[in-house]
């Protein structure tokens, strides 16, 4: 199962968000939080209270939380808020306060088991089906004999 959490319109920039998203990405979901609480960054707040929320969907659901790991945590740039800060002579710089989108999914073990093992099937069938034909030399053109041929 995959459980997909977004967390909107945070007052945090993208880079910083992915600096502690990295950290915890595809560790076990109890773990992640563990680590979180612990990581000394302003970052790690929405990205625990997103984790907490994926959490209480899990527990919400009657499924163990044990058995979830964290999959995709992916942060996106969001709208920005721009303002001007006044400088000498008349003139001003802009500063723009970024925002971002996180997205962060769980999945259950045994369902990414599953998936991993429907990959390794399509990837042999794919060798497969891209294998380059095989050149012949002239010689070995001569000496293939035609399968209707009586001789």
């Amino acid at each position: 199962m995959e459980i997909t959490v977004k967390n909107r319109f945070t007052k945090d920039t993208p880079r910083k968000l992915r600096l502690v998203a990295d950290a915890v990405k595809r560790m076990p979901a109890l773990k992640a939080r563990d680590s979180l609480t612990f990581i000394n960054k302003a970052a790690a707040k929405p990205i625990l209270k997103t984790l907490n929320s994926a959490l209480a969907i899990v527990k919400e659901k009657g499924l163990e939380a044990d058995q979830f790991k964290l999959g995709a945590v992916r942060c996106d740039q969001g709208p920005r808020i721009k303002r001007r800060l006044m400088k000498s002579r008349g003139q001003s710089t802009l500063i723009q306060k970024r925002m971002s989108h996180l997205t962060l999914t769980i999945t259950d073990e045994i369902f990414k088991e599953k998936i991993k093992k429907q990959d390794t099937r399509n990837k042999q069938i794919r060798n497969i089906s891209n294998s380059k034909p095989q050149t012949l030399n002239s010689k070995e053109i001569q000496n293939i004999k035609p399968e209707n041929s009586k001789s």
